[in-house]
């Protein structure tokens, strides 16, 4: 019956004003399973055109309701709600925040809010489309993040860029080379460490979104790392780099946690499936 409204909706030509009537009683009940099961449908059956999402934290976000990401942000408000409620636990105001592979920007537009006018943010994006829709975002709410066109790594220089396939998932795009049918372009490659010595940039928060490039872009931030510089690091890791990432973030004196509901740190216990959310703190000289 859900699935059937949600049909229609597109049918009759009214999903773009509809669609935002549901969103805004989306935005008040995201956890009931009805709400889950609409808002998918009407995703599915979305058609191309940007639409603004409007946060629980304020700002307004440029994005693509087919996409996965953006229609959970525009739909309810929120995406990924465990590691949006560590953020603003761990937020302290003008803080200095990387969001490595932003996407169209929604925790690079969390941490601006949550850390006021002062705080220094600074996005890595270097898949164009997604960058069009953060500058729009950017603009859209006169934010304080710089954007850097670019991917990060081991190295300076540049590298292919794999695009998803799949307009409804422009997350899986990646500089890693497993993506089948995938359109490749060269873009900028850049380490973390120098990007920072060169700006006189002294991150409080890392926040890293890389589809398997996760450790490329850690050791590409080592001296940042290697003295604690960033106090969290927030890190989606893919199974099959699990294990060499947690290693090395040891190896740096930073302890993987996992990430509870509400936002709380916990025991960072075996993935479940392809990938998870793990946030590092720097303990090293102290009890934890």
């Amino acid at each position: 019956m859900i699935g059937r409204l949600a049909r229609l909706t597109v049918r009759a030509r009214l999903d773009g004003p509809l669609i935002d009537l549901c969103a805004g009683v989306l935005h008040r009940a995201p956890g009931v399973r009805a709400a889950r099961s609409l808002g998918w449908h009407l995703g599915q059956a979305a058609g191309p055109q940007p639409r603004i999402a409007r946060l629980r934290s304020g700002s307004r976000m440029l994005v693509d309701v087919r996409d996965y990401a953006h229609r959970s942000a525009y739909l309810y408000g929120v995406y990924e709600e465990e590691v949006t409620r560590l953020l603003h636990r761990v937020a302290t105001p003008g803080w200095t925040v990387l969001d490595v592979g932003a996407n169209v920007g929604y925790f690079a537009l969390l941490a601006a809010d949550a850390g006021g006018a002062e705080s220094d943010v600074i996005a890595f994006e270097p898949n164009p489309h997604m960058r069009d829709l953060l500058e729009q975002t950017v603009r859209l709410n006169q934010a304080q993040i710089t954007i850097v066109p670019a991917a990060c790594g081991e190295r300076s220089g540049s590298i292919a860029l794999h695009l998803s396939p799949d307009a409804r998932n422009s997350g899986l795009s990646t500089v890693l080379d497993h993506i089948e049918n995938a359109v490749r372009l060269t873009v900028p490659l850049l380490r973390l460490d120098e990007f920072c010595a060169e700006r006189g940039t002294v991150p409080d928060l890392v926040k890293v979104d890389v589809e398997g490039a996760e450790e490329m872009v850690l050791r590409g931030a080592e001296r940042l790392l290697r003295d604690g510089t960033p106090k969290h690091v927030i890190c989606e890791v893919w199974s099959r780099s699990r294990e060499p990432v947690m290693s090395y973030m040891r190896s740096l004196g930073y302890v993987g946690h996992g990430i509870r509901a509400d936002g709380s740190l916990g025991p960072a216990g075996a993935t479940d499936g392809t990938w998870d959310n793990i946030c590092f703190r720097y303990e090293r000289g102290s009890e934890g």
